[in-house]
Formats: structure tokens, sequence, C-alpha cells
């Protein structure tokens, strides 16, 4: 759904992965301009950042197969 530019569905079905698509897209658009400016490169997250975002990523993946989540689950 994504692909074909239905968001409404794309959000519906898997909430994460347009914000994923987006995070990764800006990420390759800075490694592009390091690249080219010759700048240092960067960290690529604070550690407490890649953390939470693991974390929060297993427990959506858990919670939407639980019972009684079904409002996590692809429509």
């Amino acid at each position: 759904a994504l692909v074909h530019g239905d968001l409404p569905t794309a959000l519906a079905r898997n909430p994460i992965v347009p914000f994923v698509v987006v995070y990764l897209a800006l990420s390759g658009l800075a490694w592009a301009r390091r690249r080219v400016t010759g700048a240092a490169p960067g960290r690529f997250a604070p550690s407490w950042m890649l953390h939470v975002l693991w974390v929060g990523l297993t427990l959506f993946w858990v919670l939407r197969n639980v019972p009684g989540w079904t409002w996590l689950s692809p429509q």
C-alpha cells in the first residue's frame, strides 16, 4: 500500500513502517551530504534512543499478537 501511495491503508496495516521509511530516507540524505561535503561522520543515534527503539518495536511485535490488542493488528 505504501509503494502505491495509499498512506491510510499502509498506516492501518503496519503503523511503524511509514515512519521507518521516512527515517531511513532522511538518514540516507544526511549520509550523502556528509560524503559530498567531506564532513566527519556523526553518530547514528544516541545509545539510549536505539535501546528505546528496540524495546518499542519488540513490544509492538509482541502486543499485536496478544488477544485483546487486535487494534494493533493489520486490518
